[in-house]
């Protein structure tokens, strides 16, 4: 189920990216929803990641829940920060700020 939804947003975010360019007067709607949506997909399936307790690589060797606790929530909280980041940064260039 979660797989499976977080697709069909991925996928929805990529088709509102594609119609921002593809209708004259780009509107800004698309544009918001696009991020938003991808940026759900991307943090579902972090979600999803972090609850199966699922193995991280990571420069060369694999952190594992069990053996690391304190390493695995760190990466996971950093990819998080990452996400919310990339989500600012990219309706940041998506709006009219630098007009």
């Amino acid at each position: 189920m979660w797989k499976a939804s977080s697709f069909w947003l991925l996928l929805a975010g990529f088709c509102c990216f594609c119609a921002f360019f593809l209708i004259p007067g780009n509107p800004k709607y698309l544009s918001v929803s696009s991020g938003v949506l991808i940026a759900g997909a991307y943090f579902l399936t972090l979600l999803q990641d972090y609850r199966k307790k699922l193995r991280i690589p990571v420069l060369g060797f694999w952190v594992d829940h069990k053996e690391r606790p304190g390493l695995y929530k760190s990466i996971y909280v950093f990819l998080f920060f990452a996400g919310v980041f990339a989500l600012f940064a990219f309706c940041l260039l998506m709006s009219d700020f630098g007009k």
